[in-house]
């Protein structure tokens, strides 16, 4: 973070919580289509405004610069990317009265109905040479240079930080300023870059609910909402990322699997591992706020994958078939035994009983008891091809047969599982950090409640904290394994185990990671006042996106999110910190 800016936001309050319940996605709203005369969008507009007024200038907490500010008011529609409107003055009120006149006229002249609404003030601004913001580019990870950027010291020619990333503005390739995007965003003017200024702003959300949000503005989060992380702020999550899946459905019961939100462009990739994937996720998601919509999406993508994706060697032994590779795949096999077996946990049905001994079979088949290794990759003919691929496979094979043997308590599945997991005891798995590993050794206490099996899960949390703590918001995968070693170490404490390992574990420092993790993953969350900024803001809402990738939006990034709020919302967790409610 540069430093000049470091004092300023050290003088940030503590931002007020809303309740959940309002805190999560209104739906409800008009669309452009159905209204679009002037006097309507006067309405609508005076209406947000009025009340982000309200709140911006009632707000003790806001700092405004003694030379005066810059307020900046983006206009959503909620199909389009936002419009925005900016004023600089002597004082906030000067600033906002100029930029709500020019929202007005922007509003008026491009018939838009600002749906969403969002004002943001700057706080502290500064001049920096290109040479400078290169320094700072290069120093960050894509996308997450959470600035805002002026072509001049008055601030004519001026855009937010959601511009400047969404736009590639920042470029974090070639760590510049880039010219030839900031003359596309302004359609076709030309620019010349010298010397500039970066700023920081305070914002405020007013979406169709007409409530102002006073939104984040420390770095990891930067212009999100806060909300109280509790088990219900979890399980609304997971509801919303179940929801997008479910958008995300073709009519066959495949899924559009991803698309860079900068440009919309599709992304490649889409295979039987994250289809099978994401089913689990929805069945999670269904045990937390089950409904019959939900079920009929569920049912139609294990249909899809049952026709497309599985594979008899005979009539009992079953493998997924690795799309596009022409090859079998025990990570795939893994993954639908893990979806089905919970799928029959949740729905209790005995409906897909012959296809989950089949897979079983198949694990089985391509595992080796002895060792506790498997072999990754078969061929189409069921001959061995590749020993080892990923280590993502192991985890998926041994988190899969022990979710079978929960179901049907057959000695192999817990044999073959014991073997791999005293394999990644004695090879040292922590230094993977893999979340499936997690999950394995969390699933495997409950059946062999060992102390071997405790430490390794208590280890795997311990040696990977700085790891967990220093990856971003959209690094999902790290707050599964974490969650899924407080839910061995919940096990522990419950049963009353004699665990030697506790005596060195830092309960404090995970307790705390679990409750940072939690509110961090809410910055890859597509709430309104993020997406607004993207060409089409309905496609990323209510998703999980990575922001390191260029705002990526993958099914399985949405997946493993749900992953780890479910494990959130199903643990007996109490918030903690003095701003959650």
């Amino acid at each position: 973070m540069l430093l000049f800016f470091r004092a300023k936001r050290s003088l940030r309050a503590v931002c007020l919580v809303v309740a959940v319940a309002l805190a999560l996605l209104p739906i409800a709203g008009c669309s452009t289509k159905e209204k679009v005369d002037t006097k309507y969008i006067e309405e609508v507009l005076t209406e947000r405004l009025s009340a982000l007024w309200a709140t911006v200038s009632e707000d003790t907490a806001l700092t405004i610069p003694e030379e005066g500010t810059t307020v900046f008011l983006s206009l959503c529609d909620r199909e389009n990317r936002a419009k925005v409107a900016h004023a600089t003055s002597t004082s906030l009120e000067s600033a906002w009265k100029d930029a709500e006149s020019r929202a007005r006229k922007l509003a008026k002249e491009q018939g838009i109905v600002p749906l969403w609404v969002k004002a943001d003030v700057v706080t502290a601004s500064g001049p920096f040479t290109a040479d400078e913001v290169a320094e700072e580019l290069a120093r960050v990870s894509d996308k997450s240079f959470r600035y805002g950027l002026a072509l001049d010291s008055e601030m004519e020619t001026a855009f937010l930080e959601q511009e400047c990333n969404a736009n590639d503005i920042y470029n974090y390739k070639d760590d510049k300023i880039s010219a030839e995007k900031i003359s596309e965003y302004l359609g076709g003017e030309i620019v010349v870059l010298s010397d500039v200024v970066l700023f920081v702003t305070q914002g405020y959300f007013c979406g169709t609910d007409v409530m102002v949000r006073k939104l984040s503005a420390d770095e990891g989060d930067f212009g999100v909402r806060q909300i109280a992380m509790n088990q219900n702020t979890a399980k609304a999550l997971c509801s919303l990322g179940a929801s997008y899946l479910s958008w995300q459905m073709q009519p066959d019961g495949s899924f559009r699997y991803g698309y860079y939100a900068g440009s919309g462009d599709d992304l490649g990739g889409y295979n039987s591992l994250r289809h099978m994937g994401t089913i689990w996720s929805l069945v999670e998601a269904y045990r937390l706020d089950p409904s019959d919509e939900l079920a009929t999406v569920i049912d139609k993508a294990i249909n899809y994958a049952i026709e497309n994706y599985i594979v008899y060697r005979d009539d009992d032994t079953a493998f997924v078939k690795e799309t596009g590779l022409d090859a079998l795949n025990i990570g795939g096999g893994g993954l639908a035994a893990i979806a089905l077996s919970t799928y029959k946990d949740v729905f209790q049905t005995d409906r897909h009983d012959n296809l989950l001994d089949a897979l079983g079979n198949g694990i089985l088949a391509m595992s080796d008891p002895e060792t506790g290794k498997y072999w990754h990759r078969w061929s189409p003919d069921f001959i061995k091809a590749d020993e080892f691929i990923s280590v993502y496979y192991e985890g998926e094979a041994t988190f899969g047969l022990l979710k079978l043997y929960g179901q049907n308590p057959r000695a192999e599945y817990l044999n073959m599982a014991k073997k791999a997991v005293d394999r990644f005891i004695l090879e040292d798995y922590t230094k993977y950090r893999d979340h499936w590993v997690a999950y394995s050794v969390d699933e495997i206490t409950k059946y062999v409640p060992e102390e071997r099996y405790y430490t390794f899960a208590l280890k795997n949390v311990q040696h990977n904290m700085g790891h967990i703590r220093n990856k971003d918001a959209s690094y999902h995968t790290v707050t599964e394994l974490l969650m899924a070693g407080y839910d061995t170490y919940s096990r522990i404490i419950k049963s009353g185990a004699k665990v030697g390992y506790l005596e060195k574990f830092d309960e404090d420092a995970m307790f705390e990671m679990v409750d940072y993790r939690a509110k961090l993953g809410c910055a890859s969350f597509g709430f309104p006042e993020v997406v607004m900024y993207f060409d089409a803001p309905m496609e990323m809402y209510g998703c999980f996106f990575a922001r390191r990738d260029n705002f990526r939006a993958r099914i399985d990034d949405t997946q493993h999110f749900i992953g780890g709020y479910a494990q959130y919302a199903k643990n007996d967790l109490t918030p903690m910190g003095d701003d959650t409610v």
